[in-house]
């Protein structure tokens, strides 16, 4: 039996095989995005990781609102965005059909709260109260059982502690307690646990954040040059905080098994653009073979990163014999 010689697709069936799967992805995305009547996008670069945890907090905050699964970039460009109002982003995304792109922090700062409470009262999404209105309505209750000496002073009093109130329910949600004692080496490993001087760069400093995890085969190294990739891409996205730097890509791209690595470097590095307000003195390196198995370890170290005593406790330290046994979550 002859065989078949291999030839090659010509470029106008390639252009009509993108075309019909284009469309396909497209109508696909639709009617997901139709069946979940979703109000805002949420977008990042991989539809992983942190983008989950900041949907929590985002659904936390604003349980009226109805926000969308974590979205990749592909995801994002091929969507109809059908009744989508709003795009929440943890990178810089083109502005489609529109509609407004708000990028954030992964875990959003004061500001950040700001402006995405601000930009979900103009789309409608939430009211904006008016604690004067209430003011009265109490003050017609108290009237009723009760004498009021002095009018304007009671008023100015209630409306300190709504004001007060709403500020602190807010703020306390993004909070965690303080009742519990957790060492760096009961989330990270203790092998997986690194502390430098300095690297003479961000690659280098990304290969020591991620040696342990190479050493026991977690991920490949290419897994590394696909996050020196999209850092150079998109620019600082993984910043999570200040000089906190959440490396990580796909599960794709070189990973094995689900695993974390902390590194901290006493001089910190700038990122890939040599940028100042870049300098990363912390590196959590994560990689997962899924989009779940990785989310309590996850949660557990963003509550680090949102404790300020135990962030003062880490960067603090000059060893790692003191990272690992005096950096303490109280």
């Amino acid at each position: 039996m002859k065989s078949s010689s291999k030839k090659d697709i010509p470029d106008d069936e390639l252009a009509l095989i993108a075309l019909y799967f284009g469309g396909e992805i497209k109508a696909i995305e639709a009617e997901n995005l139709k069946k979940q009547k979703n109000d805002v996008m949420i977008v990042c670069s991989s539809g992983i990781g942190t983008s989950r945890i900041l949907k929590q907090q985002l659904e936390d905050r604003f349980p009226e609102v109805a926000f969308s699964k974590p979205y990749n970039t592909l995801s994002y460009e091929n969507s109809s965005l059908e009744d989508i109002k709003l795009i929440v982003s943890t990178i810089k995304i083109k502005n489609r059909k529109g509609i407004n792109v708000l990028k954030v922090s992964a875990i959003p700062g004061k500001e950040d709260w700001k402006n995405i409470e601000s930009a979900l009262k103009k789309e409608g999404l939430i009211k904006t109260k008016n604690p004067k209105m209430n003011i009265e309505g109490l003050l017609d209750i108290i009237s009723e059982y009760a004498r009021i000496e002095n009018v304007n002073e009671l008023k100015k009093a209630l409306k300190q502690y709504i004001e007060n109130s709403s500020t602190n329910f807010l703020n306390n949600k993004s909070k965690i307690t303080n009742n519990s004692h957790t060492k760096l080496e009961e989330i990270f490993t203790k092998s997986n646990i690194s502390f430098v001087d300095h690297a003479n760069n961000f690659r280098e400093a990304l290969s020591l954040a991620f040696e342990p995890l190479i050493k026991n085969r977690s991920i490949e190294t290419k897994y590394i040059d696909k996050i020196e990739y999209l850092t150079k891409k998109y620019g600082p996205y993984m910043m999570i905080e200040k000089g906190v730097l959440l490396a990580h890509a796909k599960p794709g791209d070189g990973v094995n098994k689900t695993d974390f690595s902390f590194l901290l470097l006493k001089k910190p590095v700038n990122l890939v653009n040599n940028n100042d307000s870049e300098a990363i003195k912390i590196i959590i390196g994560f990689a997962t073979v899924d989009t779940s198995s990785h989310l309590e370890k996850l949660n557990d170290i963003m509550k680090i990163l949102q404790n300020g005593k135990a962030m003062n406790n880490i960067l603090s330290v000059s060893k790692k014999e003191q990272l690992l046994e005096n950096t303490l979550i109280n």
